[in-house]
């Protein structure tokens, strides 16, 4: 029910939410953790387009004559053409085998994006929790607004609502944290306190009469039995595309990273199915047939107060950032990027901007993949970085080099300016230093150098003779270092793969390194 209203419906669409998928899920489903139903990210997900179009709506079809039906009609609408095109996008990933991108939605990514969303999903029940009513906002910089359009209204605050807000919310926490720990340990599930505090909520906002004398908002009417089916509005697809991959993308990524999360803490393949959904079902039922008019004095801020608590998990997710900065340096920025994005521009937005930002960041490491000269380690048969290890020392004669990433175009240039300083030879300078004394071939040249094999990287090696007259002074030092390196032996078990630009980089820098050496 809290969930219906927190998608921009009534609280009965939720009901209907958690009744049909958790009955599907029951014939398909692989997972005997999966709640599947209503999610306060996807459902604020789901918000985002029926306020954006319900608004739009409003102000060019209503009339003085025209009622709240109307307009709920349309966000109905909105909301079941948006839940189709998701279902329909995850069925089209299903069928063209799309679930590799869910590995672009990192755990930094996922955990910034869903406890910036929870922010929001917290903004939209400040109504509920205060007993005011402050206009919901769309669009860029929403959440911001949402916070000042509250301090507006703060004043209009009810005193009976914020009271019920405060005993739900301590007497929840209480429990979450407190109690359920202890009776989870001996029964292995915890009190459903939520179900007390709603029951014994409604129960006194009935007698007490809490909505005519105290102006306490309730949850109202609730029809018994289930609707009508209703046909989604094609017309809309247009307005909600870029809203509906988001959501399919969304929920499919929490859902299987909460799948496998469970699984590898069971120890258990994602492939049994329980009957927990068909028991759930038979008691929405039961709700929706037999107790649903009883549930029409429950106070909207008691199931405000429920979502509230139930967030507490989703936003302990930002005591995370110490543990990925100690780990990470590049997580922790990806996670704090899309969080501020998330708070700051929009929900779908904050995700796209987090996502970029990831690949960006994936982009870089590959371009700045560290590199190092390896040394062996004397009475062992160990070779480490001469760096980070002052007891690795270079062999006689050769020079062991290893470049931990790909070689492509973005760090091709990188890779030849690394190994031109680590072996102490620069292909440029001795050329013109050489090129008015001896015949000695310019970087023009390495082209000409190609055998006519059929290998696109395969390269003869040309054993040059140089005359230096006696008389001439000695070479300069690095030219005297070429003379001490006979071998330069490549590392390249790290390498993914090599583009174009990256083969004749490698090419480049070999016939550099052997005509050097045979100076």
């Amino acid at each position: 029910m809290a969930y219906g209203y927190l998608a921009g419906l009534r609280p009965i669409n939720g009901l209907y939410t958690s009744f049909f998928p958790p009955l599907v899920y029951f014939f398909f489903g692989t997972s005997r953790h999966i709640s599947v139903g209503t999610f306060s990210v996807v459902a604020l997900l789901s918000a985002a387009p029926v306020d954006r179009l319900a608004a739009t709506f409003a102000d060019v079809n209503i009339t003085s004559n025209s009622t709240d039906n109307v307009v709920y009609d349309y966000r109905l609408k909105v909301a079941i053409t948006v839940t189709l095109l998701s279902g329909l996008i995850q069925f089209l990933m299903g069928l063209l085998r799309l679930g590799f991108l869910m590995v672009y939605i990192s755990s930094p990514l996922l955990g910034g994006f869903t406890c910036a969303s929870a922010l929001h999903v917290i903004a939209s029940q400040l109504n509920a929790l205060f007993g005011v009513k402050m206009k919901r906002t769309v669009g860029p910089g929403i959440l911001p607004l949402d916070f000042y359009n509250f301090i507006l209204v703060f004043k209009e605050t009810n005193v009976a609502t914020i009271t019920i807000s405060v005993i739900c919310i301590t007497v929840l926490a209480i429990f979450k944290f407190l109690i359920n720990p202890k009776i989870e340990a001996k029964i292995h599930f915890p009190f459903p306190v939520e179900v007390v505090v709603l029951i014994l909520a409604t129960t006194i906002s009935h007698f007490a009469q809490l909505n005519q004398r105290f102006g306490v908002r309730i949850v109202g009417p609730l029809p018994q039995g289930l609707p009508k089916p209703v046909l989604p509005d094609l017309n809309l697809v247009p307005s909600i595309a870029v809203d509906s991959i988001i959501v399919s993308f969304v929920a499919l990524a929490t859902t299987v990273s909460l799948a496998k999360l469970y699984a590898s803490k069971a120890v258990y393949d994602v492939k049994y199915t329980l009957v927990a959904s068909l028991i759930s079902c038979a008691v929405l039922v039961l709700v929706l047939t037999v107790i649903g008019p009883s549930l029409e004095s429950v106070p909207m801020c008691v199931l405000s107060s429920i979502i509230l608590v139930s967030l507490t998990g989703i936003l302990g997710q930002i005591m995370e950032v110490p543990k990925l900065l100690r780990s990470s340096v590049i997580d922790a920025v990806v996670w704090i990027v899309t969080f501020l994005a998330t708070v700051f521009i929009d929900v779908p937005l904050g995700l796209i901007t987090g996502l970029v930002f990831s690949l960006v960041t994936v982009l870089c490491r590959t371009q700045l993949s560290t590199s190092y000269e390896l040394g062996h380690i004397k009475d062992t048969d160990l070779y480490e970085s001469r760096t980070l290890y002052t007891a690795a020392e270079r062999l006689p004669g050769i020079v062991i080099l290893r470049f931990g990433g790909p070689l492509y175009y973005a760090n091709s240039e990188r890779f030849q300016n690394w190994v031109t300083e680590t072996v102490g030879l620069d292909a440029n300078k001795v050329y013109k230093e050489l090129q008015s004394k001896t015949a000695v071939p310019t970087p023009s040249d390495r082209s000409q150098d190609k055998c006519s094999c059929s290998s696109k990287c395969c390269y003869r090696s040309q054993t040059l003779e140089v005359a230096v007259p006696e008389e001439e002074p000695p070479l300069r030092p690095q030219l005297a270092n070429a003379i001490n390196i006979r071998f330069i032996i490549l590392d390249i078990s790290s390498w993914t793969f090599i583009d174009v630009v990256g083969a004749h980089t490698l090419h480049d820098v070999s016939f550099d390194t052997v005509v050097l050496m045979k100076i």
